[in-house]
């Protein structure tokens, strides 16, 4: 059968509008408690809609903006009523309270209420607040059904399904209400065995609004569309099959939806200008054009040249002008990123084993030459090094000048001149005291300034690495169980029997005698092998399992041992993951709760440093084996801590390659993990892959006792994982490795990895 691929569909899906359907809400009788003012969102119900025997919708904000009394449900949290009767507002006017004045400058702007501005005549509504369309669906819920599974457990909803009738042999998305407040729709003929992006539900209160839209980078405002289409649901490429089943739940029952079905990952980048391997020099200017969905208005742009920082601006018409002289000459590859939160979603309440965040990019290869340009910026160095550098090269003889400087108020802590006679590298060293060599200099950045008489003047602002790694110990180890009721495949009750097996005592196993005087010891190390305190402690009890009934004690161990310097590990076996938060399960279980997210564990993990004198905090080690641990590919770890390598403090790759910096080191995957079907056996899941992956970490490729060895790199362990298990090595499970990829177990030789000195790692 000849397979058609998808890549441009406009119109060629079926498109369906919502019926508005209206829910009563809870009888108010004895119930209700006034609330002094109304909260920003909520479920808010109008009382007029009750007394004349209507049914009223929900608003997702009080309609009338505190203008109108507002009662709270007891028994409902979340719920309101909003009393709009013709009385409430005559006693209000009658009062001359301030809320009557304030219904008055409502009525003013057009804003109807009951009874009119004198209030008689009769009942006339509120529209539905003009909000955009991220706060419309913000409550409604996507999910695939796994009809399998729903055979057993929910013979209504599988004869929902099999209801659907399909005599199209073209893609087409049919839609069916299922239950109040709820969607089915199935999803036919969409072949996906080529493409590389998602399987998308997008939503829009307006079927004529353009599907896709250009972005300005220089003018942010411009990108804000109140209305346009979002990501309602998303499925991996590799997991699209024929049919499908999807079901909405809890829709709006105020604003209208339409829904169609695209090919998405992210946004589209395109960079014109030097054609690739041109030789350029000094500042370039690159043109970057971006389309994304309509309503997205949450764009996240960087520009790296070979993965390291770049110096540049964006001007208009998203002009990218780049300075090539903060880069090392050569071929060097410029990478525009771009990133969205595309994903419609109560922060508060994220999806769970859902991906929440897109990002694509766009690269171009140049050849940079310039007369003078900085090797090596210095930045990001640890005050453990004693004396940091920066170095800039010259290609001719002339003379030369430096100065470092505070940044705060621009007093000199250090100053450099000289004459090179020839074409050379300059250092700048630098001892992180004031100009007097004495005194430590206290502020987190200083700046750099090189003069070359050429001329040439390049500056930089460097960073201090304060907060350092953790010195190597034991392993936090979990994993999550699955809820035996979910069915499935692999079965849930066969992958809570593997990760017991496998974590429970082949890892614990290995982490608990590492040591030759541990029985029964596999690897005989000794503490100048690896370093001491490397054994698991014998309380708490590891592994933590995250299962029914030890949700809040799950949390309350490994946040407590997170704030402990005995680990400096972290390891996830096993579980679901969104972005944000790791733990939770499939739509429809309550079987475990999502109990750590990436605000708490960061908290948690630098504990010490905020209330010790201890600076170092950052974990030297992670591995989260769940769906969607980082989902940003362009390698991100940034300091607001919104992502899993930003919450353990691991560096950019890039960062930590180029900086005299403590290291570390994390893997995580930026798409769905499957659980099982790994090493082309059915029964090979994932927490098996893990812990082969730990083994070859912590005792090489010679796991028997007395041949271990600890000095294999973590990139290594990773590419023997990837090769016997080649289901890890496609483009839709994403493995990234961040930080130091050639940091090994060995914990000894982490002070030579600050100056990036490599030289007792084994890498093949």
């Amino acid at each position: 059968m000849m397979k058609t691929i998808f890549r441009s569909w406009a119109v060629s899906f079926a498109t369906v509008l919502i019926a508005v359907l209206a829910m009563a809400f809870p009888a108010p009788a004895q119930e209700l408690t006034p609330v002094s003012e109304p909260p920003a969102s909520g479920t808010f119900w109008l009382l007029s809609a009750k007394l004349n025997q209507q049914l009223s919708p929900p608003y997702p904000c009080d309609p009338y903006k505190g203008a109108l009394p507002v009662y709270e449900m007891s028994g409902f949290p979340g719920q309101y009523v909003v009393g709009d009767s013709p009385e409430d507002y005559q006693q209000l006017q009658a009062s001359g309270k301030s809320r009557a004045l304030r219904l008055n400058a409502l009525d003013s702007e057009g804003i109807p209420f009951p009874g009119g501005g004198g209030g008689g005549g009769t009942n006339t509504y509120a529209p539905p607040p003009d909000i955009s369309n991220y706060l419309k669906y913000q409550a409604q819920t996507f999910a695939v059904i796994d009809t399998n599974a729903v055979v057993a457990t929910d013979t209504n909803l599988y004869h929902a399904c099999v209801a659907f009738t399909d005599t199209n042999t073209n893609p087409t998305l049919q839609i069916s209400q299922y239950q109040p407040g709820c969607l089915l729709l199935k999803a036919s003929h969409f072949d996906y065995s080529a493409e590389t992006r998602d399987f998308c539900l997008v939503v829009c209160d307006k079927v004529e609004t353009p599907l896709f839209k250009a972005i300005d980078l220089s003018n942010p405002t411009n990108n804000i569309q109140n209305g346009g289409w979002l990501v309602q649901g998303s499925v991996p490429a590799w997991q699209v099959t024929d049919p499908m089943y999807l079901v909405v739940s809890n829709i709006s029952t105020v604003y209208n939806a339409f829904f169609r079905v695209i090919p998405y990952s992210g946004p589209e980048i395109q960079l014109t200008g030097p054609q690739p391997y041109d030789v350029v020099s000094n500042t370039i200017a690159l043109q970057a054009a971006i389309t994304d969905l309509s309503g997205v208005t949450n764009e996240s742009f960087e520009v790296t040249v070979d993965g390291n920082t770049a110096r540049y601006s964006i001007g208009t018409n998203n002009t990218i002008n780049i300075q090539t002289d903060y880069n090392p000459n050569g071929i060097c590859t410029i990478y525009a990123n771009d990133a969205n939160a595309a994903r419609i979603y109560d922060s508060s309440n994220p999806p769970d084993n859902a991906k929440i965040f897109f990002s694509r990019s766009a690269s171009l290869p140049l050849d940079f030459e310039n007369d003078t340009y900085m090797a090596f910026a210095g930045d990001n160095s640890s005050p453990t090094i004693g004396t940091t550098y920066s170095l800039f090269v010259i290609n001719k003889e002339q003379d030369i000048e430096a100065w470092i400087s505070d940044p705060s108020d621009g007093h000199n802590v250090a100053h450099y001149v000289g004459h090179a006679p020839s074409a050379t590298t300059i250092e700048i060293p630098w001892d992180f005291t004031e100009a007097d060599g004495i005194t430590p200099y206290t502020n987190d950045t200083y700046v750099v300034k090189f003069v070359a008489y050429d001329p040439a003047t390049l500056i930089v602002t460097n960073s201090i690495d304060r907060h350092g790694v953790r010195k190597a110990a034991a392993n936090i180890m979990c994993y999550e169980e699955e809820d035996p009721s979910v069915g499935g495949a692999p079965n849930p009750t066969f992958l809570n029997n593997q990760a017991n097996t496998y974590v429970g005592s082949q890892a614990v196993g290995l982490y608990e005698s590492l040591y030759e005087n541990d029985w029964p010891s596999t690897t005989l190390y000794t503490t100048d092998q690896i370093g001491g305190n490397r054994d698991l402690s014998t309380t708490p009890a590891w592994p933590a399992v995250l299962t029914q009934g030890t949700d809040q004690s799950f949390a309350n161990q490994i946040l407590l041992s997170l704030r402990s310097f005995a680990y400096s590990d972290f390891t996830f076996y096993m579980g679901h993951g969104n972005g944000t938060e790791i733990g939770g399960g499939p739509k429809g279980s309550q079987f475990v709760k999502s109990y750590l997210g990436t605000a708490d564990a960061q908290y948690n993990a630098s504990y010490q440093a905020n209330n010790s004198a201890t600076p170092n905090w950052r974990m030297r080690k992670v591995a989260l084996w769940a769906c969607y641990t980082d989902t940003d590919p362009s390698d991100t770890a940034d300091e607001t801590f919104s992502t899993w390598p930003a919450a353990f403090g691991i560096g950019k790759t890039a960062e930590q390659t180029s900086s005299w910096m403590m290291k570390n080191v994390g893997l995580f995957f930026s798409g769905a993990l499957p659980q099982g079907g790994y090493s082309g056996v059915s029964g090979g899941t994932e927490v098996e892959v893990a812990v082969m992956f730990d083994d070859l970490w912590v005792s090489g490729p010679n796991p028997w006792p007395g041949a271990c060895d600890p000095t294999y790199s973590f990139a290594w362990a990773l590419s023997q994982t990837r090769g016997m298990n080649p289901e890890l090595d496609n483009y839709y499970t994403y493995p990234l490795i961040i930080g130091f990829p050639y940091l090994n177990f060995a914990g000894v030789y982490d002070g030579e990895f600050i100056t990036n000195n490599i030289s007792h790692v084994k890498m093949r």
